[in-house]
This record gives structure tokens, sequence and C-alpha cells, in this order.
């Protein structure tokens, strides 16, 4: 938690490539936005050298999944000692950077055929529906609530066994 694409790469032999997995689950996006345009490209090449490490020294399967939404707007769920955060937020949000990051990694998985859970659709579609998605952030910043994990599981699992 509360790291980069980029600077997650000290853990990789340790927490990935060391226990051989089936599959690999990589989902970066929400920190890695706070670096803005100048940081998009540490962060797809942080995530290319992670897929490239894997499929060089495992056998695993690998999903890429897109960050979730973050909040927009200042909203009651965000408690008085996360009101500091409030203007990095939004001005994150009117800039543009977690968009174009979730473009970058959709345009990633597709160039390398690598299968894409699209988190941030999901989100998408609950704004599509009136939902406001500041009631489904858990700290009113960027934590899904527990129902939201619930749904992600749920996704996951279809794609993992299709029916």
């Amino acid at each position: 938690g509360g790291e980069t694409a980029e600077q997650s790469r000290k853990r990789w032999e340790r927490d990935v490539i060391h226990y051989q997995p089936d599959l690999v689950t990589i989902k970066f996006g929400l920190n890695d936005a706070h670096g803005g345009e100048a940081g998009l490209g540490l962060y797809i090449d942080a995530i290319s050298d992670l897929v490239h490490l894997i499929k060089k020294e495992t056998e695993s399967d690998i999903l890429l999944l897109t960050p979730s939404m973050m909040m927009k707007k200042d909203n009651p769920r965000i408690s008085e000692g996360h009101q500091h955060h409030i203007p990095r937020f939004i001005k994150l949000y009117e800039e543009g950077h977690l968009i174009r990051y979730v473009q970058a990694l959709r345009q990633f998985a597709a160039q390398h055929a690598i299968p894409l859970l699209d988190v941030y659709a999901m989100w998408e579609e609950m704004e599509k529906k009136g939902i406001d998605i500041h009631n489904r952030l858990a700290n009113g910043i960027n934590h899904p609530d527990r129902p939201f994990h619930h749904e992600l599981a749920a996704e996951l699992e279809k794609m993992l066994f299709p029916v």
C-alpha cells in the first residue's frame, strides 16, 4: 500500500518471483497518478518490466487491473484527519491524470494481449447509473467500500472461471 509501480520494483523478486505463482494480478495506478503527466512513462515502464520479468522467471498467468476511481469533489465521507488531502485529490481529478493512467494501461494490455479486468470501468458504470461514487469510497477519497470489493471479486471470478 502507498507505493507506485516504480517504487514496487524492490519487492518483485521477494514478493512475486520467489513464490513461482500460477497467477499474478497487477493493480497499480492510484498512487502513480499523483506523478502527473511526468510519471506516466515511469508507470507504464514499471508495468512492462514487471510483466516481462514474470513471463521470463515464471510460468504464471498475468491479469492486469485498472485502478479504481478516486474522489472528484469534497464529500462528507472524508474524515477530519484527512481533510488536508482534499485539494490535492481534486486537482488530480481536474487535471485528468488518473484517467490518462487508466487509458495507458488499457492500451498496454491491448497491445500486449494481456487480460485486463477494467475496474475503473466498473466505477464509470456506477456513474452512468446515477450512483454517487463518493458513497462507494470507504474513506471518501480513494479506498473502495466493502461491497465494491465483493463486486470486484465477482467480476474476477467471472474472468477466471467463465461459464
